[in-house]
């Protein structure tokens, strides 16, 4: 590619955006129900709420108009669900009491199966196909817990540790 002054620009770089989708107010589910009550199980008390996430990570030549036509019309159910693309869109869905977060990602080197099936929703919605999608899970957990407890938990319930890897963010 030329510029008016003959001189080469530089090719679009790679983007890379997340996409995490929440169930609106009452439609939170039920899996963080099920999350909460396996702390017993570590011997912990129960965490006041727990809500699951997904969580989704594109690279390559989109724009944030593609990444958000695909939040809307591919990854969230507009009747339940809301999304945010990066850490905007604070509505009601993502308003929690202060809480710890546990991203948990396939490690890099295990083929994630939703990849293909996402990579080809898009195209079907005829936008461009990333380089690269991957597919994760947020748990946002509210309670009074240290941070070796919230480690723990994400080593025993949250991930298995042979393929994911996690990330924890204190409240």
């Amino acid at each position: 590619m030329s510029s008016k002054n003959g001189s080469k620009s530089a090719p679009h770089a790679p983007s890379s955006f997340r996409v995490e989708v929440a169930g609106k107010p009452g439609y939170e589910g039920a899996a963080g129900a099920q999350v909460a009550a396996q702390f017993a199980h570590l011997g912990m008390a129960l965490p006041a709420e727990v809500r699951v996430c997904p969580i989704y990570e594109f690279t390559g030549r989109l724009t944030p108009r593609e990444v958000e036509q695909a939040a809307k019309d591919l990854l969230a159910d507009p009747v339940t669900q809301e999304y945010r693309v990066g850490e905007s869109g604070m509505s009601p869905a993502f308003m929690m009491a202060p809480h710890w977060r546990v991203e948990v990602w396939l490690k890099p080197s295990v083929s994630d199966p939703h990849e293909s099936s996402v990579r080809k929703a898009l195209k079907d919605l005829g936008l461009p196909a990333p380089e690269r999608v991957r597919c994760g899970t947020v748990y946002k957990i509210v309670g009074r817990l240290s941070a070796a407890q919230v480690e723990r938990a994400a080593r025993k319930i949250l991930s298995n540790p042979v393929i994911h890897r996690y990330v924890i963010t204190a409240p």
